[in-house]
């Protein structure tokens, strides 16, 4: 099943706090029903198409395998780490509670998320000029009297606990221009209504719904799935940088085409279903 932006979400101002960085504008939240007739929990595989007038192009595949809707689990935080707009955490690893001050942070910040043609970019630019009104996160606190740790004790904590990586952060890069004059939620909402649909197929055993599958044997056919379709935001072998898969035409599909992937997934699912009701996987 596809679904638009809006029938999965809703955008709404974020209040103004102090020490968050300015862009980060706007909540978004989950529907809590979509439609009734269908399953939105339990295990299958979900999606993200980006749309281009009559094309449209796959950047994500992933797998859910818990009872909660698909949507709020799991593609609610994907956006909020590839829209600029969103509040999110970045990561510069343990190495950043040793740095002594914002110099040595914007040298981490380069050499993790930097990419060609980075310092042209305005929103590269943004985050690098604001790394302490961004939350960071990593495996352990920073001490609370290292330089970051005594920082962070300042900033808002909005989306501290959504971290984005680093080819979702060269996407949102990519789409800043367009990103960057959506003025208030409404507007944002037409956007992203404009530009994103998502996909579900839910695994079926012998025709019924299942609420989780082994971990290890989705995670196989998920990894299947991504290899088949090289979406642009999985990371994988091989993968091309976000600018040369974005001009990638090989990987744009016209309305018929995506038609025909989602076909082709939603039939690798029922595949995978029927393989596991037979102990195969």
């Amino acid at each position: 099943m596809i679904y638009e932006f809006n029938h999965l979400f809703e955008v709404e101002t974020l209040q103004p706090a102090e020490n968050r960085l300015h862009i980060f504008r706007y909540s978004l939240s989950a529907k809590h029903k979509i439609r009734q007739s269908e399953a939105a929990g339990g295990s299958g595989i979900y999606g993200i198409l980006r749309k281009e007038e009559a094309k449209s192009r796959l950047i994500y595949i992933g797998m859910h395998n818990t009872r909660a809707p698909f949507h709020k689990d799991r593609i609610e935080k994907h956006i909020q780490t590839f829209i600029p707009g969103f509040s999110h955490a970045m990561s510069l690893g343990e190495r950043s509670h040793l740095a002594e001050n914002e110099e040595d942070l914007q040298k981490l910040y380069v050499k993790k998320y930097g990419f060609p043609g980075c310092n042209e970019n305005e929103l590269f630019n943004i985050f690098k000029d604001n790394l302490l009104q961004v939350p960071h996160r990593s495996s352990k606190r920073p001490p609370a009297n290292s330089f970051l740790g005594a920082e962070m004790a300042t900033v808002d904590q909005k989306g501290s606990g959504i971290e984005t990586s680093k080819r979702r952060f060269q996407f949102s890069c990519h789409f800043w221009a367009e990103v960057q004059n959506q003025n208030n939620p409404e507007q944002m909402c037409s956007y992203l209504n404009k530009h994103y649909e998502f996909f579900w197929f839910p695994i079926r055993l012998n025709g019924a719904l299942v609420e989780k599958i082994p971990t290890g044997d989705l995670k196989k056919f998920e990894t299947s799935l991504i290899y088949k379709h090289r979406p642009v935001l999985n990371t994988f072998s091989g993968n091309e940088e976000v600018s040369a898969a974005l001009n990638n035409n090989g990987l744009i599909f016209t309305e018929n085409g995506v038609d025909n992937l989602c076909n082709e997934i939603e039939a690798d699912v029922a595949a995978f279903g029927t393989n596991l009701n037979q102990g195969e996987s």
